[in-house]
């Protein structure tokens, strides 16, 4: 069988609960990442394999600083990203929803295998050349770690849970 595997292939376009129940309807071996989904992600789980990416968050935040300019659209998505993993925590803890480890998957060829095979996805190989893959890097890194970040945006990310137990 041949897989399509598309990582946000609607750029620019609002995902919506019409668009998804489409795409998944339309396609035969089709998955896709994104972020955009998530919050639709418990009425897709009843209809097809859900998971949910979970990646430290001080790596999420510098990769989204990087990608923005003004610092008023960073410290938008340092809240937006919060609420977005504890959502993703709450999913994670219902039975029909992949959990999915993201250093492990860029690591760790047998994980990534597994997964997959948690997808239904037993006729790939996967190779150490396919961890190496990077899919929407940053054009320019002017943040190379967390620390490097504005301080303000540090001192949000220190302010807002990122656990549940810190709600």
């Amino acid at each position: 069988r041949v897989w399509t595997v598309m990582h946000e292939p609607r750029r620019g376009e609002r995902d919506s609960w019409n668009v998804a129940q489409y795409v998944y309807s339309d396609r035969i071996n089709y998955g896709e990442v994104n972020g955009d989904l998530l919050y639709y992600a418990g009425e897709l789980r009843h209809r097809i394999n859900v998971g949910v990416m979970l990646r430290d968050p001080k790596e999420v935040v510098t990769s989204f600083c990087n990608k923005r300019r003004r610092l008023s659209d960073m410290m938008r998505k340092v809240v937006q990203l919060s609420e977005a993993r504890l959502y993703c925590l709450r999913l994670a803890k219902t039975k029909r929803v992949i959990v999915i480890d993201y250093a492990e998957l860029t690591t760790s060829v047998s994980y990534t295998q597994d997964i997959l095979r948690r997808f239904g996805i037993t006729d790939y190989k996967v190779a150490y050349s396919d961890l190496n893959r990077v899919v929407n890097a940053n054009r320019k890194v002017r943040y190379e770690s967390f620390e490097d970040l504005p301080t303000i945006i540090q001192e949000m990310y220190h302010a807002l849970p990122w656990s549940l137990n810190q709600q």
